[in-house]
């Protein structure tokens, strides 16, 4: 049996049409279309600042529904790295194999979603400097509570939908679209929007709306003419290549398993969100900023109704669904592999996409190790190993496994003893402990009223610096193999 992923893997802009050598006349139409709030301006007394936050709201929108459209790229990333975002390689990333959800819906493909995820700090870090700009002429929050802007903001998004659903979904775009090229592309505009909003804030906002327009017009240009080169051909996305390459065709035998191995589901889910709860403080220090910034510019109170709302959204909703996201996508790195036997071929086998992801020859592996590090296999009796093929470089890891003994046997793997010494339960208190002061103590100095604007930046500075003497400790707890911490760091 040959799994030979068809997906090509390609540099294409994503969901703007390769229209060079068209007629000039054709984009007249939306050269009107842009330049209609500069009339309305001058001929029917619009607001050029709501106009403004309209425009920047319509770009933030523009990468939130670049992450949705991401997770249908059927190509895999040519470049993982090298752009605006950058997501790493990873387990999940190469995954092979995509999921139907809906059946009027394209395949889902689990690779993606580092990519469809990952957007969302960019919006919020975009967000912040936008609001900051335009606060010099208007309060963001309280102009976007304007039923007016609503009811622009409500057109937007079912004008970009429905593209998405006439083009890219209708036109099957996704089928030559990687995820890299479908989120990178409006990042870069996003940030090149910044960038000249951060040169012209301070000329009033009729000069800002002409900027934002003038930009909105180049950027529409360079997509219909087919630009290649220059800030314009940066504008529309990676860089276009006739090259094409596929991933590693894969061999497997074509008999069904001899047996096949899991992993421990509770370690997966509890190792996964010990990942995720490590990681949060982080995310919470950065919302912290965001609520701060965001409602300071606005010049209402913190404990305002407005100031609670913007908190209630950001701490209730953003914060526990990044958490959640994490789980997920360790879930799906590790806790949908199955590890089957067939004819002496050890094949790694996603049960979800229901693809082989890769496979070694029993007898065959090189560099075969336990691995210490998670306090999930520790409590479950699962283990974790790592290990390489005769024929890859990369590293494999075999998480969690539910049955550690038998899977050694089964594939003849060079391990002498799944027994994993004592941790040093002194040590791994006082990280614990440090880490959870640390994180108290910092969102109380911040959030307590009364508390002076210059103790901020102490605590954004020393709050990282606790983070990473405690993650040093908890590693020092682990009297073996001390390189990963409780799924912190993954292969």
């Amino acid at each position: 049996m040959s799994v030979d992923p068809t997906n090509l893997t390609g540099h294409m802009p994503s969901g703007v049409p390769d229209r060079s050598g068209e007629s000039t006349i054709g984009f007249l139409p939306i050269l009107a279309a842009n330049l209609l709030p500069l009339g309305g301006i001058l001929f029917l007394d619009w607001d050029p600042g709501t106009l403004a936050l309209v425009y920047c709201v319509e770009i933030l929108l523009s990468v939130l529904l670049a992450g949705a459209k991401a997770t249908f790229a059927q190509r895999p990333p040519a470049s993982a790295d090298g752009g605006v975002l950058s997501v790493g390689s990873t387990a999940l990333t190469e995954r092979r194999g995509s999921v139907d959800l809906l059946e009027w819906l394209p395949p889902v493909y689990p690779r993606n979603l580092p990519f469809a995820f990952g957007v969302f700090g960019g919006v919020a870090w975009t967000a912040i400097f936008l609001f900051a700009f335009l606060s010099g002429f208007l309060d963001p929050l309280v102009a976007l509570g304007e039923p007016a802007v609503l009811a622009s903001i409500a057109a937007l998004v079912a004008a970009q939908v429905g593209n998405i659903a006439q083009r890219y979904v209708g036109r099957k775009q996704y089928e030559t679209a990687s995820p890299y090229a479908v989120v990178d592309t409006p990042l870069r505009q996003a940030f090149v929007l910044v960038f000249v909003l951060a040169v012209v804030a301070g000329a009033g906002p009729t000069a800002v709306l002409v900027v934002i327009v003038l930009g909105k017009i180049a950027i529409e240009w360079a997509g219909y003419s087919g630009a290649e080169e220059g800030l314009l051909g940066w504008l529309t996305g990676p860089e276009r290549s006739e090259q094409r390459t596929r991933q590693d065709s894969l061999d497997v035998p074509d008999g069904p398993p001899v047996t096949a191995f899991r992993p421990d589901r509770q370690a997966v889910l509890l190792t996964g969100t010990l990942r995720a709860l490590v990681r949060a403080p982080w995310t919470l220090l950065l919302l912290v900023v965001v609520w701060v910034v965001l409602v300071g510019l606005s010049g209402v109170p913190f404990t305002s109704p407005l100031g609670i709302g913007v908190a209630a959204v950001l701490f209730g909703v953003v914060l526990p669904g990044t958490v959640c996201r994490r789980l997920l996508e360790y879930y799906l790195t590790y806790g949908t592999m199955r590890y089957q036997c067939r004819d002496g071929t050890l094949v790694a086998y996603d049960s979800l996409v229901e693809t082989p992801q890769w496979a070694g020859e029993t007898g065959t592996f090189r560099n075969v190790e336990l691995r210490d590090g998670y306090i999930a296999d520790r409590i479950y009796d699962s283990r974790t190993l790592t290990l390489q093929t005769v024929r890859s470089e990369k590293l494999r890891t075999l998480a969690h496994v539910a049955e550690p003994d038998r899977l050694i046997e089964t594939f003849d793997l060079p391990i002498v003893r799944t027994d994993l010494d004592s941790m040093h339960r002194g040590i791994a208190l006082l990280s614990v402990t440090l880490g959870v002061f640390s994180t108290v103590s910092g969102v109380v100095l911040v959030l307590a009223p009364g508390t002076p604007l210059g103790v901020v930046p102490y605590v954004v500075f020393l709050f990282p610096v606790a983070t990473l003497l405690a993650t040093a400790l908890w590693k020092r707890a682990y009297p073996a193999d001390t390189s990963e911490l409780a799924g912190v760091v993954d292969r």
